[in-house]
Formats: C-alpha cells, sequence, structure tokens
C-alpha cells in the first residue's frame, strides 16, 4: 500500500511525468482512507481518479466536503473487526458459567474469573484465538475445585458407622480408581495408592477404621461400555457419627483446565486447579501458540500438569504440590516450562517420556516421590529435556534418577541433593543450580506461596558464635509454657514465665516463674507465680520488669464454670476470659505478691482483657503492656472479633489504665519502645479459628498516646510475634511457622535497620516437632548472643503428630553470623 498525502495530491499532479506503472493508490489522512482504481500513479488522471475529485483547483474547504463522503462511504466498505471484550462469569448473565463464556469468546477477548472457589472446570475443546489476539482466562486467583461435598442420599448404612454407595460415578474405569481419593476433613485419604506409584490392594469394608474406604468390584452392568466397571464405594465413620456432619468430599470432576481436540492462541493465568481425580491441567490434542501464567496444581489424584499427543505449550510460573506427579509429559509434545516449584508428590516428581522436546528452567523440587526423576522413551524414539538452573532436593531416602537409552538430558545449572543417577542414556551437565537466583526468578507472590509451608528445606538457617546450627536446651517438661523471657537486672540471669500444665489451656493451671543460669544452658523452677481459683486456669500472660528492678507479671486466663442449662460447646476451661491479675516480685522471681485489682476487669470493648507480651518503659517513665479482648460475649465463638490496647501505669506497675487502641481488629500484640517517642507493635489479626490469622506492624511517634498500621509483617499462620531492639539498635522480629506441616514447622525472625520500615528475607532459626508449639521470645545477652525461647507439643523423637511431649526449648544463636555472614 503506497500513501500520500492529501494536500501534496495537487503538486504530484502538476510536476511528475507521465509514467507507465499501474497500482491502487490509497491515499491516506489520519483515519480517511480512500480505495484508488488502477490507473498510472504519476499521471494527473489517475490522482483525480483517486480522490474522486472532478476539480483540482476547487478550494479546500470544498475538497473537504468531498472528502468527507467518500470517508464514510469506504468506513461501511471496511471489514468489521470486533473489539476485545471481557466476559467476566457469573456478573454477567450472559455467562454463568466458565463454559458458556469460553463457548462465547472469540478472539482477543478475555474471560475473567473471581477471586473464589468454583466447584467447576475450565473446558477448551477446539478453541482459537488469533496470533496477537489470544483468547485469555484469567483467574484473577480463582480456584478450580474438582470435589464436591458428599451426598450423604447417594449412601445407605450397611452396618454400624459403615456405608455404601453404587454408581457413585457413572463412567467408572480401572484409571480412575486407580487414582481415586476421598476427602476427609479435607484431607486426600489414598489408602496407601497413588497414581504412577504404589497400588495398595483395597481393604475389605469389615476391615475399615473411621476415616478410611474402600471398593468392591461387582458384575458388570449390561450397558457398560468397554472398560467401565461397576461396584460400591465403602465409608466407615466413628460409631454414631451422622454421614451429613462428617465433612467429606468426592472427587467427582476429572480435571480443573482440560484440552481436547485443535486449541491455539489461548493464554491461561492466575488459577489454581485442586482436587479432581485425575490432572490439574490435563492437554491433549494438537493445541499450539498455548502459554499458561502462574497457575498451580494442588493434591490433584494425578499429574500436577500433563501434556499429551503433539501438545504445544509454554508455562511461566507453576506450582504443583502433593500430586501424585508434579510434571508427566508424554507423546510427541513440546513444552516449555519455567519458573517451577514442586513439592510433596507422591508417585513421580518430573516424568518426561515418548518422543517429546521438553525443557525446563529456574525450577526447584523437594522431592519426595516413590520415583523422583525419569527420563524414558521407546526404543524408536528420543526423548529430549533442556534444563536451564534446576535445583533437586531429594528429602526422603536416596533414589534412583533415571535417564533412560534413548533419552537425552542437557544441563546447564543443575544440582541433584541425595540422588543416585541411573544413566543408561545421554547426561551433559554444565554447572551447579544457584538457588538464590531461582527464589528471585519466582518473584514476591510466587516466593511468599513457596515458603508458606517449605520455609524449613529453604530458608538460610541461623548459626551459632561457632557458625553452627543451634542446639536446643529442652526444659520443664510436661508444661505448655508459651514463654516471656526476661534478662535481669544483674545481666546474667534469665526468667522465662510459662503455663505450667501439658495442654493448650484445657486443664487447670498457672504461670511459673523458672530461672536460668549459664547463658540459658540451666533451668529450675523458681516458684508460681499466681494460685488460680477452683474451676479456672491462669495462663495468659505479661511480663517484664519495673523501674524498681522488680518482677511484674500480669495474667488472665479461662473460668470452667458454666451457668446452669448452657451446653459446654467450646471444651473444658472455655466459659469465659477472667479478669487480669497482677504479680510481683522483689527478690527476683522467689517469691510474689498477688493483687487482683491493680488491671480493670473489663477493656472499653466491655470483656475482659487478656495481657500479653512485654511490659516497657515508656518516655515519660510510664509502664506499658498490651491488652486485647473479645468485643462481643463469647456466645459465638467462631464469631470473634478482638480489639487490642495499650494501657500504662504511672506508679511502677501497681495500677493501669489509659487504654488507647493499637490493633483494632487485633489480639496477641507485642510493644516495643524504639527511643524518645517512637514504638513499634507487632498484633495478630484474624479469629484465631480460620487457620488464616497473621501478624501486622503497628507504630507510634508520640510515647504510645495513638497508633497506625504500616504493614502487614507474615501470611497466614506465622504467628505470634516478637520484638526485640538490640544493642546496635535494629530491630529483630521473630516469629512462628505454624502452617507447615506437623515436624517441619518451626522459628523465623527478619531483621529491620531503620526501625521497621524495611525488612531483611527472613531465616529460619530452630525446627520444633509436634502438633502445637511455637510463641518465641528473645533477649540479647551482654556478650550480644541472642537467647530465644519457644513451646513445642512434642520432643524430636517422639511422632511429629504427638501431643504428649510438652516443654519449653531455648537455643543461643548469634544475630550477626546469622543475617549478615557465616
Amino acid at each position: 500500500m503506497t500513501k500520500l498525502p492529501l494536500l501534496s495530491a495537487a503538486l504530484l499532479a502538476a510536476s511528475l511525468p507521465a509514467a507507465e506503472p499501474v497500482m491502487d493508490v490509497h491515499v491516506s489522512t489520519g483515519d480517511n482512507i480512500f480505495l484508488g482504481s488502477s490507473l498510472p500513479i504519476d499521471s494527473p488522471a489517475g490522482i483525480v481518479a483517486t480522490l474522486g475529485v472532478a476539480d483540482l483547483t476547487q478550494r479546500a474547504a470544498s475538497l473537504s466536503e468531498v472528502s468527507a463522503k467518500e470517508d464514510a462511504a469506504a468506513h461501511q466498505r471496511r471489514p468489521k473487526t470486533p473489539g476485545p471484550r471481557d466476559l467476566r462469569v457469573g456478573t454477567d448473565k450472559a455467562y454463568p458459567t466458565i463454559a458458556h463464556a469460553i463457548k462465547a469468546a472469540q478472539p482477543g477477548d478475555t474471560i475473567h474469573l473471581e477471586n473464589k472457589v468454583y466447584r467447576d472446570y475450565a473446558g477448551f475443546h477446539g478453541k482459537k484465538g488469533q496470533p496477537g489476539r489470544p483468547i485469555t482466562l484469567d483467574g484473577h486467583g480463582a480456584i478450580l475445585e474438582g470435589s464436591d461435598p458428599l451426598k450423604p442420599g447417594q449412601w445407605k448404612e450397611v452396618s454400624p458407622g459403615l456405608f455404601a454407595a453404587e454408581g457413585l460415578l457413572p463412567r467408572l474405569d480401572a484409571a480412575t480408581l486407580a487414582r481415586w481419593f476421598f476427602l476427609f476433613a479435607g484431607k486426600m485419604q489414598l489408602m496407601g495408592s497413588t497414581s504412577k506409584g504404589t497400588h495398595t490392594p483395597h481393604k475389605k469394608p469389615e476391615e475399615l477404621k473411621p476415616g478410611e474406604w474402600t471398593f468392591v468390584q461387582g458384575p458388570a452392568r449390561p450397558e457398560a461400555k468397554p472398560g467401565q466397571i461397576s461396584g460400591a464405594f465403602f465409608i466407615k465413620l466413628a460409631p454414631g457419627k451422622k454421614l451429613a456432619d462428617a465433612n467429606i468430599a468426592v472427587p467427582v470432576r476429572s480435571a480443573g483446565v482440560q484440552f481436547s481436540g485443535d486449541n491455539a492462541h489461548l493464554v491461561i493465568k492466575n488459577l489454581t486447579a485442586t482436587h479432581p481425580h485425575n490432572d490439574g491441567f490435563n492437554i491433549h490434542g494438537g493445541c499450539r501458540d498455548v502459554r499458561f501464567e502462574n497457575i498451580r496444581a494442588i493434591e490433584c489424584g494425578d499429574d500436577g500438569i500433563s501434556a499429551h499427543e503433539s501438545a504445544q505449550y509454554a508455562v511461566d510460573g507453576f506450582i504443583s504440590i502433593g500430586n501424585s506427579t508434579g510434571i508427566c509429559d508424554t507423546g510427541a509434545a513440546h513444552t516449555s516450562y519455567r519458573r517451577v516449584f514442586i513439592a510433596d508428590c507422591l508417585g513421580h516428581d518430573l516424568y518426561f517420556l515418548d518422543d517429546g522436546r521438553y525443557s525446563l528452567s529456574d525450577a526447584l523440587v523437594l522431592s519426595s516421590a516413590q520415583n523422583p526423576f525419569v527420563i524414558t522413551s521407546r526404543a524408536d524414539q528420543r526423548c529430549e529435556l533442556e534444563i536451564e538452573n534446576l535445583h533437586f532436593r531429594r528429602l526422603g531416602p536416596v533414589k534412583p534418577a533415571l535417564i533412560a537409552a534413548t533419552a537425552h538430558v542437557h544441563a546447564r545449572k543443575l544440582t541433584m541433593e541425595n540422588i543416585a543417577w541411573d544413566k543408561r542414556g545421554e547426561l551433559k551437565s554444565e554447572g551447579a543450580a544457584d538457588l538464590a537466583a531461582i527464589m528471585h526468578s519466582f518473584g514476591a507472590d510466587m516466593r511468599a506461596a513457596v515458603l508458606a509451608k517449605h520455609s524449613s528445606h529453604l530458608l538460610p538457617r541461623a548459626v551459632n558464635r561457632e557458625g553452627r546450627p543451634p542446639v536446643p536446651v529442652f526444659t520443664a517438661p510436661d508444661h505448655c509454657a508459651w514463654p516471656n523471657l526476661k534478662l535481669l537486672r544483674d545481666g546474667k540471669t534469665l526468667a522465662a514465665f510459662i503455663f505450667n500444665n501439658a495442654g493448650h489451656g484445657h486443664r487447670p493451671g498457672d504461670v511459673e516463674c523458672w530461672l536460668g543460669d549459664d547463658g540459658g544452658a540451666r533451668w529450675r523452677i523458681a516458684s508460681v507465680c499466681t494460685q488460680h481459683e477452683e474451676q479456672t486456669i491462669r495462663m495468659n500472660h505479661a511480663a517484664g520488669l519495673a523501674r524498681s528492678g522488680d518482677l511484674l507479671v500480669l495474667t488472665a486466663g479461662w473460668s470452667n464454670l458454666w451457668p446452669p442449662g448452657v451446653p459446654k460447646t467450646r471444651g473444658s476451661f472455655r466459659y469465659d476470659v477472667l479478669s487480669p491479675w497482677l504479680s510481683r516480685s522483689t527478690d527476683g522471681g522467689e517469691t510474689w505478691t498477688v493483687s487482683k485489682d491493680a488491671v480493670p476487669a473489663k477493656t472499653p470493648g466491655g470483656q475482659p482483657g487478656t495481657p500479653f507480651g512485654d511490659v516497657v518503659t515508656a518516655q515519660n517513665g510510664d509502664l506499658c503492656v498490651s491488652i486485647y479482648s473479645t468485643l462481643d460475649p463469647l456466645d459465638k465463638y467462631e464469631d470473634r472479633r478482638f480489639r487490642a490496647w495499650m494501657y500504662r501505669s504511672k506508679d511502677d506497675g501497681r495500677t493501669w489504665g489509659e487504654p488507647v487502641v493499637i490493633g483494632p481488629a487485633h489480639n496477641e500484640t507485642n510493644i516495643l519502645h524504639l527511643g524518645g517517642g517512637r514504638w513499634l507493635a507487632c498484633a495478630r489479626g484474624g479469629t484465631g479459628v480460620e487457620g488464616k490469622d497473621f501478624m501486622d506492624l503497628f507504630a507510634s511517634s508520640d510515647d504510645g498516646r495513638t497508633w497506625r498500621k504500616k504493614r502487614q509483617l507474615t501470611g497466614a499462620q506465622r504467628v505470634n510475634g516478637h520484638l526485640l531492639r538490640l544493642q546496635d539498635g535494629r530491630v529483630l522480629f521473630s516469629y512462628g511457622d505454624r502452617i507447615s506441616a506437623h515436624g517441619k514447622r518451626g522459628l523465623e525472625a527478619m531483621l529491620s535497620i531503620d526501625q521497621g520500615e524495611t525488612w531483611s528475607a527472613p531465616i529460619r532459626l530452630i525446627d520444633w516437632n509436634g502438633l502445637d508449639g511455637g510463641y518465641p521470645s528473645c533477649v540479647q545477652r551482654g556478650d550480644g548472643q541472642i537467647v530465644t525461647a519457644y513451646y513445642s507439643s512434642a520432643f524430636d523423637d517422639q511422632p511429629a503428630t504427638s501431643t504428649k511431649g510438652y516443654h519449653m526449648g531455648v537455643i543461643v544463636w548469634d544475630v550477626g553470623r546469622s543475617f549478615d555472614g557465616r
């Protein structure tokens, strides 16, 4: 196409000589397009005909009028291309389901999901965008849930606690049964079997224990298609438990995202697939120019993602956790994966086979699968895998990584830990993986998701002054603890205030004072700070030093005195919160006096308050402490609303008042005086019921009179927190990892050099065993070493699910070597 400026047309007609070439002339002025005829471009007649103008000597205004008419006609004749559309599932009435939106989508359109759980799947069957104009499915964080709640009406109780259902899945076959599971209270029950791994024979129904299931195959139905099987599923519940109350889900969908046929020019992003009985992302057919971005596959019956036939796609940002196989690509597929994290797989971690061409870059695998790494193909095929920066860390016993005779692996930057190679084919490796670069490539959101439950294996470890991991001192057996650690005025003696019963607050008990010397290596019980009243428990506490040097402990707890007719819906010692008491020791924690009215009985919220954290001295000499409470009576325990206040004492801790709000929707809060009028506070947000609690950071610049939120400090279930100002002015924030799998939980810490404006990357202080634990409290000794106390419900030699080993643990570590260098 040749474009000529409209105003230069007359000049061209007058000045250019005649010429022979003939072409279509398209004269454009902005958006105005004129379609020309086949005339010599250099002839005046050609230009006149092209413009549709009879007299080139007419005034410009009249020429413009004619051009506008031609322009309108040209626009009518021009083919129309629809602009991109936003199709919002559920919000737009035309698209009530994902399937409706996919069916309606045209090249350039974007299908939007809401950030919520969909009991649905996304099926693409012969769907095509255009080059440069893909059809996009943006999940915006949505979860495609493959399982539905069990329908009690489909089941029949055949004996006490044993339920059976026939025809649960109409198209059941052997492959589906091999991947089958039920979800009991959100936990997958595979009964010892997994796809592409171990297959444990099904139990007999009479052998089942509560929380187990089995399948008994029956005779084939006459109407069954080839390969289909029939029979009955059986589920066992505890005696007297109703199926409707058992919180069981059934994997009714085969995949989260499924491709079949010839798909092209598609983008799938910001989406999680979980709990289908097959793959999270099941890609069949001859797809091409398909891109997956920021996707996750969690606890799927088979593969996290799997390519088949001649599928071609690229993945940028993939998390695969708890699936039978992390990635399984087969056939003649061509796939590339960048920014990948795989963990907790059962059958295989990485499985590439057949005649495919595959690539994997910036990938991290925490391997616990039965077959960690398999690259294979048939004798007449060639399977190729390109690797660029893969860190493969085997967590279980040593296993072989298989490269079959017809497989070829070319690796740049590859590290395989705890792996024995079975190399029958070709392996070229050119250096070690860069784990820091992999984690950096993930970006903030993906990195946080990776560390959420796997930080025990990935974070740098704290070390002591010798550069070795600290070894915990275990003390105070049979104590649930919740320790509060203090360094006494002599600069040597440590005092730890802990709860003295081996249970999470459902047994009567008190707060004790334990004293430690030799830098925290040796501990002894000194005294009991409180004497609980009958049918009560004193366990919650804050502690610190008065200006006089006296030790102060503020305690609260719970009552087990249920009024007549009120059902015990919240367990023992959970009727109501006790009002705070104040305990004071003038002899270093050996003896105590108790005042029951030094602290107001109720907070401004109208409910009894619970002290927490440290007692701290303000700029003007006041003592300050954090106290939180609910805002409503505890009739609806699951709907609790919290608020945290700072209280002050002007008489060295004898009386307390002047509450001001720190955290408007927060509970357990630790306060820190930075000097002058500056304060920080880390406050726990959440209800304590949903398993989504977190830590927020608050600040005050007027000596604690007003507070403002600065930022959220931790993700879900990284609680509770403690703040400590170090001798060099830096601020240490320590907290518990209470979200990782049992046996992998622990303590972590971050460091701020600018009074909480920014924070370092976290380090791992210690792992603790058991179901329950954490709540760190830290002090810095005169020699600069950090002493951290915590608690746990199991000793290291007990099962990770145990609650029979409650104790306090204490570690000593070096902050400089841990954060600044080894």
